[in-house]
């Protein structure tokens, strides 16, 4: 299993091409372990109704709007088969859910590497010019901020349910990089999500903890905290106000945004006309909608953009339902729920398929995993085993 972890954070930290990556470790981690051990190869994942939904917008997908090679590795077999091995990991490990911890441990191992040595490589750097560190490409700053999605999404989860000290302060460590490289990147995207997501976990939490009253101190304490902050950049104490506005962050506000956010947020009822227009797509030289599902109408029309809404939906309520039953080990809750939410929070303001296929394939790796705990969970086999982790 080590090694497979391994495989997981190379994987996240972008060093290797993503795309051939996801299949070749996808098959190391399906066929290794069972030859090594000689037992048969088993793909429980077929049983899912959720891979048959994925399958279903990945064959509609490409048969109707990327019917070439490329498109059937991209967008076909390793979507299909990311989701399978994820599934294959957690059936290799006995469904012990500390191994769903150490997979998402490892993943944002990789994510914060990958956060870290960017930031460093473009240090001083103005933001039009901020390269990959692995592929030396100039990225934009939403696709290259995706890569601190998880780390920011898991904030609270790694404060208040981070046991272990070495682990909590090397997750700590990583976010306070990745928050460095997004404002590099002065991506307001990022801040959205961090804010939104650890808000809610956060919310959720001390209501689980101690009810009602903690969530209305949880509250005053934040408009205390909110009337500090602006009291001490209104004073420039520390010289935070003169750190904000020599960095990037602050010249991306300073731009004319205006027609930058007028076209996002038109895009959303024009997406949704046009594949009323256009029912089978084909408009791949339109400017993106930036949002999956409807990038997703506008290349292959109105059917695999609803088959993936009931995959979206589907896999998130199966999530909800694990994060609702308070039998299951605390710390698995809160981290698949953070994750998830931080990450369809991404997918609504990025041409994911097209620009972040990465991040897409991450997805459906977690989909699988969580889809196996939930069918092991409440699919009529005994309770999950937690050992910590």
């Amino acid at each position: 299993m080590i090694f497979n972890y391994f495989l997981i954070a190379l994987y996240s930290s972008g060093a290797i091409n993503q795309v051939y990556a996801a299949f070749v470790f996808s098959i190391i981690i399906l066929v290794g372990k069972p030859l090594f051990s000689r037992n048969k190869i088993i793909v429980n994942g077929l049983s899912s109704p959720a891979f048959w939904i994925l399958f279903l917008f990945c064959l509609s997908y490409v048969v109707i709007g990327e019917l070439t090679v490329q498109g059937f590795l991209y967008y076909l077999l390793n979507p299909c088969l990311v989701f399978i091995t994820g599934w294959a990991l957690m059936d290799q490990c006995g469904h012990n859910l500390g191994a769903v911890i150490t997979v998402i441990k490892f993943m944002a191992l990789g994510y914060g590497i990958h956060a870290s040595l960017n930031y460093v490589t473009n240090f001083g750097r103005p933001r039009w010019l901020l390269t990959d560190f692995f592929s030396g490409e100039i990225r934009a700053a939403t696709g290259s901020g995706a890569i601190n999605t998880l780390i920011f999404s898991l904030l609270i989860c790694i404060i208040c349910l981070e046991k272990r000290i070495v682990v909590k302060l090397v997750g700590l460590f990583f976010f306070a990089v990745s928050f460095l490289y997004a404002f590099q990147l002065g991506s307001r995207t990022q801040f959205v999500i961090m804010i939104t997501v650890n808000f809610i976990t956060l919310f959720l939490l001390l209501h689980e903890r101690s009810g009602k009253g903690a969530v209305l101190k949880f509250a005053a304490v934040l408009v205390v905290i909110g009337a500090l902050l602006y009291f001490m950049y209104s004073l420039n104490i520390f010289g935070i106000q003169d750190a904000y506005e020599a960095s990037n962050l602050a010249a991306r506000f300073n731009d004319d945004l205006s027609a930058s956010d007028d076209y996002r947020f038109s895009s959303v009822g024009r997406g949704l006309v046009t594949m009323l227009d256009y029912p089978l797509g084909g408009l791949k030289e339109e400017g993106y909608y930036h949002n999956l599902w409807l990038d997703i109408g506008r290349i292959s029309g109105i059917v695999p953009f609803l088959v993936m809404v009931a995959y979206s939906f589907l896999t998130f309520f199966h999530v909800i339902k694990l994060f609702r039953d308070k039998s299951l080990d605390k710390k698995v809750r809160y981290v698949l729920l953070s994750i998830y939410l931080g990450t369809l929070m991404n997918f609504f303001v990025e041409p994911i398929l097209e620009g972040l296929i990465n991040s897409f394939y991450s997805f459906t790796f977690l989909n699988g995993l969580t889809e196996s705990l939930y069918r092991w969970e409440y699919g009529g086999a005994k309770r999950l085993a937690y050992r910590s982790n």
